[in-house]
C-alpha cells in the first residue's frame, strides 16, 4: 500500500526508532505500539529500511438505553538511510510488546586488489 493512500485513510505517524552498528550488523530498533506482527511490513535494501504498520482498536460497549462504540486507527510509517551497507537477504526481525527489532548483517568488504604496474 502507497504511503499517500495509508494517509488518506488515517494520519501517518513516524515511528520513534534507535539505530546503531556492532561490529557484524546494523540493529533498527522502532516503536510500534499496539500493532500486531501481521499488520508489521519491513523492507530492506542494502542501505535504507522502510517499516509500515498499523494499529487498529474497536471498542463497543452497550447497556439499556446506552451505546458507546469507539474506533481507533494508527498507521506509522518510517524510511530511514542506514549507516552502511548491509545484506537485506539475511536480516532477521522481530516484534515484542509494541517493539520491533531487525539486525541486518553488514555487507562485505571487498578487499581492495593490488594492481601490477607495468
Amino acid at each position: 500500500m502507497s504511503r499517500e493512500l495509508l494517509e488518506k485513510i488515517a494520519p501517518l505517524e513516524e515511528p520513534l526508532c534507535d539505530v546503531y552498528e556492532t561490529e557484524d550488523e546494523v540493529v533498527v530498533i522502532a516503536d510500534v505500539p499496539g500493532s500486531k506482527k501481521e499488520d508489521i511490513t519491513v523492507t530492506a535494501t542494502e542501505d535504507t529500511i522502510e517499516i509500515s504498520a498499523q494499529f487498529k482498536k474497536e471498542e463497543e460497549v452497550k447497556k439499556p438505553s446506552y451505546l458507546k462504540r469507539e474506533r481507533r486507527y494508527e498507521k506509522f510509517y518510517r524510511k530511514l538511510s542506514l549507516p552502511t551497507k548491509v545484506n537485506p537477504e539475511g536480516a532477521k526481525s522481530k516484534c515484542n510488546n509494541g517493539i520491533l527489532e531487525v539486525r541486518l548483517p553488514k555487507a562485505e568488504r571487498k578487499k581492495g586488489f593490488r594492481l601490477k604496474v607495468d
